[in-house]
């Protein structure tokens, strides 16, 4: 509220455009007050009777000693200077006014001049918002700014470029005290007398001039400053400057170690990764949640906050690890620990099976921690604790034998007397762990019961499950054991006997299938004729343990010593010979083939079951001699067991023969050998050659095979060798 102004009037011509060149010399600073209703000066002023006008110019308060005006010699433009009191309860509201070319005549002689005042001056305060940290503010100055400068009363324009000084305005707030700030309310910091009046003035982007504040947040005062440059204060305004909470942000967010053991053992991961991520809660002093899952993710070497968060040393702050962004467990903002901040969500945390990769086991990892101020409030650090448990599991070893050998069967067998150690099962059933350093692990829920267990289909399986209650932040160590295996690998061998030989496979695995066909008969009076060849076959299949399959060796082909007998085939479809009174022949019967199938049957039987048969090796066919002159190409060795085809003029191929695992029989001449399909006789193919020719052996039914004729004498054989467990 205006009391009393200052006023100057100039008089100048009624021909005058401006006060240029003219003295105040009609009224100069003469103080105008209240007389009842009207304002005047102390002294009475006459209007001109001669036709010149008068200009007045007016400011408030008069008398201030920081306001100074103009002296009455001065001529053209009307000033006043102004200087901020840097005590800012002594700073007045400057205030100005004017009016021009004021005439008056005998009859508007009695008409007051109308002032109409405006502010001059930038008023400037301070106030924080609810989001501010707790603390106290005790002082706020103004530094670097224009404390004096001249204002044109005409013109109404501040001159800051000439004639000016600096220098800086302070406040002290609530005397020493200074003011409380709690964060629950706006709280204004200045007003009223407290209102800093400044000279209005444009700061330049390279400007030194800023605001300084002082607050104390609990661990000591802390100065805090805010550039003016590239800003202004504009005449009659007030600006307001509002002290957020990153302008006193002088905390920071420290480290986040990751916990440095798990109960004492060694764990997979020992630190953070580049692009993991904590979520953080940050609780007030009344137990309000301020700011909630707010994500700070590891670059390597720091970490680096999504949002802002509120620092204080007045505030809780709790972590969590890994974060997700759909975390929604409640919190218990009164808590006093990490564990009974995140009670719901640990007690709610779930873990899966399947941790067998880096990135899995991390995921079931949680963490939490309450974060620690350093002694000088500047930095919040967190040290993680696990809160799940960690299963760590060996798997035992024993010493066997390397090779079990069987004959004829499982019953008789042998062991060789080397060793190889065996491992107990590495393929997990149900739960998944990661492998590190030779042992599993697996983050498993605290308190709750956890369970391990190999596959069953393993030569390693375990002897029982390992099962363990493990609590937070502790580990079990388990160990796995495998009692049933007795030896590495095994090789099982089969002879002739003239009948099925059935074997149950020991371990998991591919073997190696070997047969061998059976000879074809030999004979020889004029010559000595041998019979065809066993062919031989291999290849690889896999079995699971426990498999039966069942071996048929070929029998050899029998030779005639005297003309005119009968002779049977060698076991397993060999062809036979019947004597014939009529021919001076001596003959031979075909030799067996040798096969390994899944289901029982000598090989003619299993037509209809083909894929049922694993392995053919053909049976070689009978050979022919004779007394008489017959033709020499009616004598000779019989022909090889296949290989992909018979030997012999006509042998068994892959599709055609004389039969489907038999041999052809014949009345005297020699007969033909065993294979997949068998070899025709020697009067029974195409073309009459007197001996017999050989069967074909098969290797469809495994893989890697291969297949030879003419390789083996005498009986057939077979073998079974384990390769490897996959």
């Amino acid at each position: 509220m205006i009391n009393s102004f200052g006023v100057l009037a100039y008089r100048i011509p009624s021909t005058a455009t401006d006060v240029s060149g003219t003295a105040p010399d009609f009224i100069n600073n003469q103080q105008v007050s209240t007389s009842g209703s009207i304002w005047k000066t102390g002294a009475d002023y006459f209007w001109p009777d001669d036709g010149d006008k008068l200009s007045f110019f007016a400011y408030a308060p008069f008398g201030n000693n920081d306001v100074t005006v103009a002296s009455a010699s001065s001529t053209g433009t009307p000033s006043i200077t102004y200087t901020a009191n840097t005590d800012v309860t002594k700073q007045p509201d400057l205030m100005v006014a004017k009016t021009l070319n004021q005439t008056r005549n005998t009859t508007s002689i009695a008409a007051g001049v109308d002032m109409s005042f405006y502010h001059a001056l930038t008023a400037i305060t301070f106030s924080v918002g609810k989001d501010m940290v707790p603390g106290v503010f005790k002082s706020i100055a103004i530094k670097g700014v224009i404390t004096t400068a001249t204002y044109n009363l005409s013109t109404n324009a501040w001159n800051t470029i000439n004639g000016t000084s600096t220098g800086d305005i302070s406040i002290t707030l609530n005397g020493t005290t200074g003011i409380v700030i709690d964060g629950t309310a706006d709280v204004a910091l200045t007003s009223g007398t407290s209102t800093m009046m400044m000279i209005p003035q444009t700061f330049s982007s390279g400007s030194t001039a800023y605001i300084e504040a002082v607050f104390n947040n609990g661990n000591g005062d802390k100065t805090l400053t805010a550039s003016l440059a590239g800003t202004t204060w504009n005449s009659g305004t007030s600006t307001i400057y509002k002290l957020s909470t990153s302008s006193v942000n002088t905390m920071t967010l420290g480290t986040i170690s990751y916990p440095s053991s798990w109960g004492g053992t060694v764990a997979p991961i020992s630190s953070f990764n580049s692009g993991e991520a904590v979520g953080i809660y940050v609780v007030d002093q009344n137990n309000n949640i301020k700011n909630s899952n707010v994500r700070a993710a590891y670059n390597g070497s720091s970490w680096i906050l999504d949002n802002n968060i509120l620092f204080s040393p007045q505030y809780k702050y709790f972590a969590y690890y890994p974060y997700k962004s759909s975390q929604t467990s409640s919190v218990t903002a009164a808590a006093t620990t990490a564990d009974a901040f995140f009670t719901n969500l640990i007690s709610g945390w779930s873990v899966t099976a399947n941790q067998n990769t880096t990135s899995d086991f991390k995921e079931n990892d949680l963490q939490v921690a309450m974060g620690t101020i350093s002694s000088t409030a500047s930095s919040i650090t967190f040290d993680m604790a696990h809160k799940m448990g960690l299963a760590v599991i060996t798997l035992g070893t024993k010493s066997v034998p390397t090779t079990r050998t069987y004959t004829g069967g499982n019953s008789t067998f042998s062991d060789s007397s080397d060793k190889t150690i065996v491992t107990a099962s590495s393929n997990f059933s149900g739960n998944q762990p990661l492998l590190y350093n030779n042992k599993y692990y697996y983050i498993a829920k605290a308190g709750s019961g956890t369970t391990f267990n190999s596959i069953t289909a393993d030569n390693d399986a375990w002897s029982a499950p390992l099962s363990a209650t493990i609590s937070s932040g502790s580990y079990s160590a388990l160990t796995a054991t495998n009692t049933s295996r007795t030896f590495y690998k095994f090789i099982a061998n089969f002879n002739y006997t003239g009948a099925v030989q059935s074997f149950t496979i020991p371990l998991y695995g591919t073997s190696k299938l070997e047969v061998w066909g059976a000879q074809g008969g030999s004979t020889g009076i004029s010559a000595s004729y041998t019979g065809g060849l066993g062919g031989y076959s291999y290849g690889n299949t896999f079995f699971s343990k426990d498999k039966n399959v069942y071996i048929y060796v070929g029998g050899a082909g029998v030779g005639a010593t005297d003309m005119y007998q009968s002779l049977t085939g060698g076991y397993n479809g060999g062809g036979n010979v019947t004597g014939n009174n009529s021919v001076n022949h001596y003959t031979s019967s075909g030799g067996g083939a040798t096969h390994i199938a899944n289901i029982p049957g000598l090989l003619s039987t299993l037509n209809s079951n083909r894929s049922a048969i694993f392995i053919v090796a053909g049976g070689g066919g009978g050979a022919r001699d004779q007394i008489n002159l017959e033709p020499a190409s009616r004598h000779g060795n019989g022909g090889s067991g296949g290989g992909l085809s018979g030997g012999g003029e006509c042998g068994g191929t892959q599709t055609t023969g004389y039969s489907f695992g038999l041999g052809q029989s014949v009345i005297g001449d020699s007969a033909g050998g065993a294979g997949w399909y068998g070899g025709y006789s020697g009067s029974g193919g195409s073309i009459y050659v007197g001996y017999g020719s050989g069967g074909s052996g098969y290797i469809d039914g495994v893989t890697n095979g291969g297949t030879s004729d003419g390789i083996r004498t005498g009986n057939g054989y077979a073998r079974i060798t384990f390769v490897s467990a996959n």
